[in-house]
């Protein structure tokens, strides 16, 4: 019999339990069709029209409270969907955009993702974008902080 040759890689890696179990509870929700209960799922089901008030709410209290100041934005934009299965399929969204006259659009991108609260956000015409369609509500108050602490 041939020995199977394994990369050096995925000898390091290893599922502990709480992965399992997470995998379980989102395959259970697959199963039973409950989409709202997965995450990317409920992001992409969410319609333009439906997109919640209290979102567009908090995006302007960041606006006036903590970025009361020139080069912020709330517009329009296009959430993508995926890389693997749908590299090219995008979904209306609201984001708040970001420019800066002390620091790069790449600048904030990296003290943001690398601050206290990690943030991914995107780089969009020398702008940084947050995709609302992305900021779950029970997270708002971190991401109004994490950016507070970014743009100062």
């Amino acid at each position: 019999m041939q020995k199977v040759r394994r990369h050096p890689l995925f000898r390091a890696l290893r599922v502990d339990k709480l992965t399992i179990a997470a995998m379980e509870a989102t395959l259970h929700a697959y199963l039973r069709g409950a989409w709202k209960e997965i995450p990317a799922l409920r992001m992409m089901q969410m319609s333009f029209e439906e997109f919640p008030r209290a979102r567009m709410r908090f995006a302007e209290r960041c606006r006036q409270q903590l970025l009361s100041r020139r080069g912020v934005e709330i517009g329009d934009g296009r959430s993508l969907v995926g890389g693997g299965s749908t590299p090219a399929q995008s979904l209306p969204t609201r984001v708040i955009g970001f420019a800066s006259a002390r620091h790069s659009a790449s600048e904030l991108e990296v003290r943001l993702r690398t601050g206290a609260t990690p943030v991914v956000a995107r780089i969009e015409e020398e702008r940084l974008l947050i995709d609302l369609r992305t900021v779950f509500p029970e997270q708002e108050a971190a991401l109004a902080e994490a950016l507070a602490q970014v743009l100062r």
